[in-house]
């Protein structure tokens, strides 16, 4: 059924100008529109308008379409979004805006989208993603900001995606992210920024993305990685930091995460890209030769102070190790027992008042990473963080005075402490022991 309009463009593909009432999609593709058209029927499911030359949409302009659930408006000439332009579409998942010549957005303009899953904004023309923008999205699981000319991205931009999974920001000019970016409460799963002018990862940059699996940060300028910076990354499967300006990798950057872990190093662009001393990295060897850290795409790193990554001579050195002395008394009670790995990433729960708590450390001993569950009382807890400040544990503990006056000397003396829910477990078990002896 076709409902008249305009002629084709002599430059574009013929004009799709048509609706179809059983399927309930209303097209008006390649037809020179400049503006909305007034006669698209309320009861569209789907209304795709790309491919044209549409250069604003007003207030209201979509209000009599309340059961619209997709809205093409991608290849257009828009510039201006009025922040009511979207009123009255309750029902709308999907909204492809992308390859238009948007500037500005105004806080608001997504806000009635209570139903959104994927918001589509790539290649436009904005250069920041400002705080609140995207407020009111409850139910949207993919975003897409690539491929555009954004250098900055403020704080609480992504504040209430509680369901975000997808997040694309890559192919921009963003030079840096500032700690708490992606804080708020999600369920991001793939983060994308390669490609773009990162020189240095902070300490708490990545804090909030407990369910992370996918980091890729390839492309970038990177020659900075603040120790700390993946400690919150409970779930991470693959990082890609191929194509930086990285020179030296430490363990500690990495000792906190789930294992087997994919990463990326190589160099495959300019002459300044990742040249790294590699003897100081045998312990990344270690864990390639054992399968804890496994090279995707087959890319040994470029070493600078030696012939190959290959040719490295390790031995046994670089080998992580951690031994642990306490004293054994009335109040301070140490047993170990080997358990899965799991990715580490509930949020903080009450623990019943006991006088013991749990903890659970994910470590790299001799190459194999395990799970130790350890009880312990908070006095012993306390001496033994500090004495060990330079590893990181994840503790759980009740929400006591007590116990938090001790979360905050352990912060205080540089013991990163991560709260989490765990049930803490009564029975004694032998000590884990490794290929290398006893941890305990």
């Amino acid at each position: 059924m076709f409902l008249g309009g305009h002629a084709a463009c002599t430059d574009q593909l013929p004009c799709q100008n048509e609706y179809n009432s059983t399927s309930r999609v209303f097209s008006r593709i390649s037809c020179c529109l400049t503006e909305v058209p007034p006669d698209i029927p309320a009861q569209a499911l789907e209304v795709k308008l790309h491919h044209n030359s549409i250069t604003s949409l007003p207030a209201g302009v979509f209000s009599g379409l309340g059961e619209c659930e997709v809205l093409h408006l991608e290849n257009n000439e828009i510039s201006l979004v009025n922040w009511e332009a979207f009123t009255g579409m309750e029902s709308l998942e999907f909204l492809w805006l992308f390859s238009n010549k948007i500037s500005l957005l105004e806080p608001g303009t997504f806000a009635g989208l209570k139903s959104l899953k994927g918001l589509d904004l790539a290649r436009n023309l904005f250069t920041t993603i400002p705080s609140e923008i995207l407020s009111g999205l409850d139910m949207l699981d993919s975003l897409q900001l690539h491929t555009g000319q954004i250098m900055s991205v403020e704080k609480g931009a992504f504040d209430g995606l509680k369901l975000l999974r997808q997040l694309r920001l890559d192919t921009n000019e963003i030079s840096d992210i500032e700690p708490g970016t992606f804080s708020s409460p999600n369920r991001l799963i793939e983060l994308q920024l390669y490609q773009n002018r990162l020189s240095k990862i902070k300490t708490g940059t990545f804090a909030g993305l407990s369910f992370l699996q996918i980091l890729y940060l390839s492309l970038n300028q990177i020659d900075v990685i603040e120790n700390g910076a993946f400690d919150t990354l409970f779930s991470i499967k693959v990082i890609q930091l191929d194509n930086n300006r990285l020179t030296n990798l430490s363990p500690d950057l990495f000792i906190n995460m789930p294992r087997p872990l994919s990463l990326t190093l190589q160099t495959y662009g300019p002459a300044d890209s990742n040249g790294f001393l590699c003897r100081a990295m045998c312990w990344l060897k270690h864990e390639q030769r054992d399968g804890t850290v496994l090279w995707p795409s087959g890319g040994d790193p470029r070493c600078i102070d030696v012939a190959s990554w290959t040719s490295l001579p390790c031995g046994n050195q670089g080998r992580v190790r951690m031994s642990i002395s306490h004293n054994t008394t009335k109040q301070s009670i140490f047993s170990a027992v080997c358990l899965p790995i799991r990715p580490m990433s509930q949020p903080v729960s009450e623990l019943a008042n006991d006088p013991h708590q749990a903890i659970r450390m994910t470590r790299i001993y001799g190459g194999v990473s395990r799970n130790l569950q350890i009880a312990f009382s908070v006095e012993s807890l306390t001496k033994l963080l500090i004495a060990q400040r330079q590893t990181r544990w994840w503790c759980s503990s009740t929400t006591t005075a007590r116990v938090g006056a001790w979360v905050r000397e352990c912060t205080k003396r540089g013991v990163h402490v991560h709260i989490l829910k765990h049930h803490c477990a009564h029975k004694i078990a032998k000590p884990c022991t490794t290929r290398w002896g006893m941890l305990f």
